[in-house]
């Protein structure tokens, strides 16, 4: 499957990953998703861990009423079994070029 197949799937809510990032004994080592487009309430702002203070202070200085996180890709690496690690992602031009991916749940 190239970039463009994976990415309708990745658009359903699939997650992908090609079969270079799979570690060598076939065991999938990364993996990409879409996440969700979020819209989060002013008066939530203060209680999140994924925003630094300097953002929180932003957003009640500015008086905003709303944070709308949209468009966002990651990827989550899942060779340490207990701890899986969430990054953003955007794929490279060898990503987008490679017909290796393919599509999980």
């Amino acid at each position: 499957m190239n970039f463009s197949e994976v990415l309708r799937h990745l658009q359903n809510g699939s997650l992908g990953s090609r079969k270079a990032w799979d570690d060598n004994k076939n065991h999938v080592a990364r993996v990409v998703f879409l996440q969700i487009d979020a819209h989060i309430p002013g008066e939530a702002v203060p209680k999140m861990q994924s925003v630094p203070n300097s953002v929180k202070n932003m957003v009640a200085d500015k008086g905003a009423h709303l944070l709308h996180y949209t468009n966002q890709m990651a990827i989550i690496d899942i060779t340490n079994k207990t701890c899986f690690t969430i990054e953003g992602y955007s794929p490279s031009v060898q990503d987008t070029l490679a017909g290796d991916w393919y599509s999980i749940y």
